[in-house]
């Protein structure tokens, strides 16, 4: 199962005062997974992900920003067998004057046997 999620943030979205994107899955294995942080960004536009309330991309303390970066994460291995199927999406932009978007793409894949 493929997923993409496009997710716009408002100018002067402070740090602070974080955008949360929750990010419905299926139950399974993340295999695959890509950010896209298109031209124009500038390095405004800010990216955390978190599952179960923990960070976990990055993984240090901090975030992923880009302009015309697209960060390609192959193999993450993350799980998702018990509920809530979902990811946390939090972002922030700096910038003064434009809302900014970046695209998240993710695989799921299913174990053989897997009842979920």
């Amino acid at each position: 199962m493929i997923y993409e999620f496009t997710i716009s943030t408002p100018k002067n979205t402070a740090e602070s005062a974080k955008q949360k994107t929750v990010l419905k899955l299926e139950a399974g294995m993340i295999t695959d997974l890509k950010v896209w942080f298109p031209l124009g960004s500038t390095r405004y536009l800010h990216l955390q992900l978190c599952k179960g309330g923990h960070q976990f991309l990055p993984k240090s303390v901090g975030d992923f920003r880009g302009n015309g970066v697209l960060l390609d994460f192959p193999s993450p291995q993350i799980p998702f067998y018990d509920a809530p199927y979902e990811l946390d999406a939090f972002t922030w932009n700096t910038s003064t004057r434009h809302a900014h978007e970046l695209d998240i793409y993710l695989e799921i894949s299913r174990p053989a046997g897997f009842i979920g």
